[in-house]
């Protein structure tokens, strides 16, 4: 397990080692008491320059403390009695939040509800008209939003969700989004070899229509369709 902080910059070298230093105070430790092995925590800074990218990995120390108790136990680390619990709860905030990008608010709420207690006060969310779209990377469920511009060029964004994956998540099978994460990668490996980072893309043109899609490997896509005037 790793916990990450990353930053980036296109100033100077100078202020990337400004950006690793408040990211080794910012990124949490997490130390666990029931026998897991202990996260590696890692602060990564990038630097955008005219020739390319560089990249500083930064392994901080963890805060020197004696107390055992299950909590926090210094300005930035905590000690997990309960591995299990920690890790439903990760998954759930994590899922969560990708369900709300392709708005299913109802079920994200489900799974922060399974967090922690929501207040009796914040009213439900508004239901968002929900699409299915296929294409070369799989069957994937979601929203549109239309942005129309001054000069005619009508811009459609698709923001959705693997539907396998999605129905995993509501169900909370684990097993079946682990299985379907995998078909994903296949099937982006499959459709664009050459892609990097295990990313799929697509560009397609209908009539005049130019769509661009991007899958990224958790099952999520963007997609863009570009109607000229």
């Amino acid at each position: 397990m790793y916990v990450v902080e990353c930053k980036g910059t296109r100033c100077s070298r100078n202020d990337v080692v400004d950006q690793l230093r408040r990211g080794t105070e910012q990124v949490p430790s997490l130390q666990f008491t029931d026998g897991r092995p202990q996260p590696t925590a890692l602060v990564i800074g990038t630097q955008l320059t005219d020739t390319g990218v560089q990249v500083f990995v930064v392994d901080p120390p963890p805060d020197d403390s004696e107390d055992e108790r299950p909590r926090k136990i210094g300005s930035r680390a905590w000690r997990i009695s309960d591995a299990k619990a920690f890790e439903k709860t990760t998954r759930s905030v994590s899922q969560a939040k990708i369900l709300a990008y392709a708005a299913e608010d109802q079920a994200a709420l489900a799974k922060m509800r399974q967090v922690r207690p929501v207040a009796r006060d914040v009213r439900e969310p508004i239901a968002r008209r929900s699409i299915v779209r296929e294409n070369q990377f799989g069957t994937f469920k979601g929203t549109t939003e239309v942005l129309p511009f001054r000069d005619g060029v009508r811009v459609e964004v698709f923001q959705g969700l693997g539907q396998a994956i999605m129905d995993g998540y509501i169900d909370d099978d684990v097993a079946r989004v682990t299985a379907e994460t995998r078909h994903v990668a296949g099937r982006l490996k499959d459709a664009a070899p050459e892609a990097r980072s295990g990313f799929g893309f697509q560009r397609e043109e209908i009539g005049g229509t130019i769509e661009l899609r991007s899958v990224a490997p958790d099952g999520t896509i963007l997609e863009l369709r570009l109607t000229p005037a």
